[in-house]
């Protein structure tokens, strides 16, 4: 075989194998699976006082059940339904902190889904005016033969608040002003709709022990128990943080083991919460209140301390006014300070 046509067969086997070789990567490649991709989109109702919360997944193949890890700021948000993408059963919402683990099945012989779908929507009721983080952290994917990939991620989004320019018209000029706007943008506390915040108002147990708790962000327990013979007369949005005070020790019943969570509360009363919220109580040491004497017995360590570790202060002329009721005002330093003190923020 001479030299050219040895070339031209040669060239041809090359361009055939080539063309074989490019054809099974072509075929490997499409059968390789396409990454899954997941993603957090948020909407909010036609009212504005709800967000929904989707997590889509791209790109999935033979997904039976799942698991999700979310996080989300409970200051400002409350989960009131879950809705999954697909039929089947659900376990959960399990709560914890500022997550929630959630969880779907199918049922009987339902094929795995494949594609791209909304694993589910969590609808949250907005408890406070302001944009709120919601964090997407693991995603479990089970598929029909049970075996399970679990991916841990970073995604989170920004929700926007539509109604998070109100300006509060009440309080300029007032001696807490700084630390009220710091503490309605933490959602500590919030503004009425007509954009007042009413500094001076006084404030009940109920509401106390409830803005402590949002700002603590205390786990509610599951299965609260009930130590006050007055639960029942407990409003509804502050049963749980009353529970979750009471089981740390925060708040302490009356004699007749009640709590009136609708009385207001005094200046003594939330500051002997406050001490007993706080660990790094340093000794107690001498009050120069000028009305120290109207002190209760049970409560001076806790003024004392509460006071040494800068936590509340006095009223004007050197008073602690222990018997007067608590403002609205004087209860957002107060929780400011003591996130100050844990660490938690820097209090204006």
């Amino acid at each position: 075989m001479g030299l050219i046509k040895r070339f031209i067969v040669i060239y041809t086997v090359v361009l055939v194998c080539c063309a074989s070789a490019s054809e099974a990567l072509k075929a490997k490649a499409a059968d390789l699976p396409v990454a899954v991709e997941f993603s957090l989109e948020a909407v909010h109702s036609e009212s504005e006082d709800e967000i929904i919360v989707s997590v889509f997944a791209q790109h999935v193949a033979d997904v039976y059940a799942y698991e999700i890890g979310l996080g989300y700021d409970r200051r400002k948000l409350e989960l009131v339904d879950t809705i999954s993408g697909f039929p089947g059963i659900s376990a959960g919402p399990i709560q914890s902190n500022d997550r929630i683990r959630f969880a779907h099945t199918q049922i009987g012989k339902t094929p795995g889904k494949s594609g791209d779908w909304r694993l589910v929507a969590f609808v949250f009721k907005k408890l406070h005016k302001g944009s709120s983080t919601i964090r997407l952290h693991t995603v479990s994917l089970v598929a029909s033969d049970l075996t399970t990939t679990e991916y841990k991620l970073r995604h989170s989004l920004q929700a926007e608040d539509t109604t998070a320019n109100m300006q509060l018209t009440d309080i300029r000029g007032h001696w807490a002003e700084q630390s009220i706007v710091q503490g309605v943008g933490l959602g500590i506390i919030e503004g009425y709709a007509n954009d007042t915040f009413r500094p001076q108002r006084a404030v009940t147990r109920g509401e106390f022990v409830t803005m402590l708790s949002r700002a603590l962000r205390l786990d509610q327990p599951v299965a609260a128990e009930r130590p006050y013979a007055d639960d029942g007369l407990f409003p509804s949005w502050a049963s749980p943080h009353i529970y979750a005070a009471a089981e740390r020790g925060y708040i302490v019943a009356y004699e007749d083991h009640t709590f009136r969570a609708d009385r207001l509360i005094t200046r003594m009363e939330m500051t002997a919460i406050i001490a007993r919220a706080f660990d790094g109580m340093s000794e107690a040491a001498a009050v120069s209140y000028i009305d120290a004497d109207d002190i209760p017995a049970w409560g001076f360590e806790a003024a004392a301390k509460a006071t040494a570790a800068g936590l509340v202060q006095g009223k004007p002329g050197q008073r602690f006014a222990p018997n007067e009721h608590a403002t609205r005002a004087e209860v957002v330093v107060v929780i400011l300070h003591l996130l100050d003190a844990i660490g938690q923020v820097k209090s204006e």
